[in-house]
């Protein structure tokens, strides 16, 4: 083992080297290595069959072991991870690091904008040795806390430091997240919304409004509002239950606005926003569209007097709804001729006066932005000709409707009169023809006498004026109108008492009493009515009044109070009395 180790570089003898030989093995150590200590350097082994060996030094290794060196000489403390932050729960904020491992005798300080901070009031800092946590909180994070921070650690030999800028709007973003957290927490302190206000729809596609609530107790109130009107809902809120919720039916675009919810007590008050409008009122409208339109029943073929209609029935319908009606694949606009509507309960679409060039395949699209729910009609072959040959009768028959014979307005329900006194009912009727007009009393035709005169003057106003009624002249008086269209029934009982008794008191539905008499001033020669039969009373139904009975000249007769247009005395109401109004039979076509 006593063998002399020579050291050589580029063949030439190493001088200011350090060469130690140790039993079997030698060692070159340089002092300073710099660049002039790179090349091929060999050794030589003497008192051997020629031993030798070589090893070349680069750039690339001698910087590998000048950077192992220095590790070796200024050691490090290793970190998991560097200094960071983030926003606690009460608007804190907590800057931290983690080390790989720390030693019980650690040293560090926090330094911010070149300042030390040490653990006091309203700043707190610890370390954790078994989680390698070093960490300072900041109790009031505030626009001064902005800047550079520096965690400067010592550990034995091994030291680091790492380095956080929180400046420009990195800084204003926690900022701004700590102010939030900070009013979060106070809000908390009394009764709150856990989740504010968002929205749902129904099965019925009802839109609820709902909220969930916290720390409240049963004086708590709680209130809504729809642009800071109040809205006072049929089911008070129940703010012990947790939630709240404000239905909204039938939804439409009237809905729009600005929601609001108030929650308070005598510990604190907290607001709830919601803005119905834009993209939220778009959302609930595919909500509810996505609900109906799943429900809606296939295409039903309804025939009208104006054409031939297909109906969609679903849940819930609005106009706001995406719906495409389509006749063989092209999309149909509303017009005069294809006429688009709907109500709450269906989708309409109708084909007025149809042709043969409406028959084909129809379909309804109802769209909720993700999915479209189609339904589809073959309005065709029978199905056509029946429809057409509905339509055709039902146009005739409200033709028939609109041209009868009626009375639209002028008498009264009862009549009480003095005997001795002067009556007379007058109304005015119309028709298209002009109708005919036959007074009755008690089922038997009333003709002009010198007791009784009828008149029916300008094909408008008809009247019945009794002078100096007796009690014989009480009755069921009626008034048959009618044409070629049909007509109808209007009744009147009248009632004559004698004088020196008390008026009796009008039953309901009554007239109290008469007032004198007037009658038209007719604009020619009056025209006696033609004389009808009796006819037998159908279902009865009130016209639509669309004339108003000329003012007429008094005379000295009685006439009754009038229901319309003339106001019906305070006390007047009506007799549980059968129906006045009664169509007149249509009488035959010749």
């Amino acid at each position: 083992m006593g063998s002399n180790t020579l050291n050589f570089r580029d063949s030439s003898e190493v001088n200011l080297t350090d060469v130690l030989s140790l039993f079997c093995s030698s060692r070159l150590t340089f002092t300073n290595p710099d660049k002039d200590d790179l090349g091929r350097y060999s050794v030589v082994v003497t008192d051997t069959d020629g031993v030798s060996a070589s090893h070349t030094l680069t750039e690339d290794a001698l910087n590998s072991m000048l950077e192992l060196s220095y590790a070796i000489r200024h050691p490090v403390v290793p970190l998991k991870h560097g200094l960071n932050y983030e926003i606690l729960e009460k608007g804190h904020v907590r800057f931290w690091l983690q080390a790989v491992k720390l030693s019980s005798s650690v040293s560090y300080r926090f330094i911010v904008n070149d300042k030390e901070v040490k653990s006091g009031e309203g700043c707190k800092i610890s370390h954790d040795v078994k989680s390698g946590i070093i960490q300072m909180t900041v109790d009031l994070f505030t626009r001064a806390n902005e800047g550079t921070y520096t965690v400067q650690i010592h550990d034995g030999k091994a030291k680091t430091q790492s380095s956080l800028v929180l400046v420009g709007d990195v800084f204003k973003a926690a900022l701004k997240e700590a102010e939030f957290q900070r009013k979060e927490h106070i809000r908390k302190q009394g009764p709150h919304f856990s989740e504010y206000l968002y929205f749902t729809v129904a099965e019925d596609c009802t839109v609820m409004l709902a909220c969930k609530v916290a720390n409240a107790k049963k004086d708590t109130t709680f209130h809504w509002f729809k642009d800071d009107d109040e809205i006072v809902p049929d089911t008070p809120p129940n703010v012990m239950s947790g939630s709240c919720t404000l239905p909204i039916p039938m939804f439409s675009r009237k809905d729009q606005g600005s929601y609001k919810a108030v929650l308070s007590d005598d510990r604190g008050k907290d607001t709830s926003v919601f803005d119905i409008s834009g993209k939220v009122f778009d959302d609930i409208i595919n909500a509810i569209a996505q609900i109906a339109g799943a429900s809606a029943s296939d295409l039903v073929l309804q025939c009208t007097p104006e054409g031939i209609r297909l109906q969609c029935y679903m849940s819930y319908y609005t106009e706001e709804m995406k719906t495409a009606w389509k006749h063989k694949e092209s999309k149909i606009a509303s017009s005069e001729k294809m006429r688009i509507g709907g109500t709450a309960e269906m989708a309409w679409m109708q084909i007025c006066d149809p042709t043969d060039k409406e028959k084909g395949h129809y379909s309804i699209q109802i769209s909720d932005g993700v999915k479209t729910h189609t339904r589809t009609f073959d309005l065709s072959g029978q199905a056509y000709t029946d429809a057409y040959e509905e339509y055709l009768r039902l146009k005739a028959a409200a033709f028939a409707e609109k041209n009868r014979g009626r009375v639209v307005g002028g008498l009264p329900d009862v009549v009480t009169i003095m005997e001795e006194k002067s009556l007379s009912l007058t109304c005015t009727v119309w028709g298209e023809p002009t109708p005919e007009v036959t007074w009755f009393k008690n089922e038997q035709e009333v003709a002009s006498s010198e007791h009784t005169k009828v008149t029916f003057d300008g094909g408008k106003f008809a009247s019945l004026v009794i002078t100096k009624v007796t009690p014989e002249d009480s009755g069921k008086y009626s008034i048959n109108v009618r044409n070629k269209y049909g007509g109808e029934f209007v009744e009147i009982t009248v009632s004559v008492y004698k004088h020196g008794e008390q008026i009796p008191e009008p039953k309901v539905g009554q007239a109290k009493m008469a007032t004198p008499a007037v009658t038209p001033v007719p604009p020619k020669s009056p025209a006696l009515a033609s004389k009808t039969p009796t006819p037998t009373p159908s279902k009865a139904q009130t016209p639509t009044p669309c004339l108003k009975s000329p003012t007429p000249a008094s005379t000295p007769a009685s006439t009754p109070i009038p229901k319309s247009p003339t106001p019906t005395p305070p006390h007047s109401v009506k007799s549980p009395t059968p129906p006045r109004f009664m169509k007149s039979p249509t009488p035959p076509r010749k």
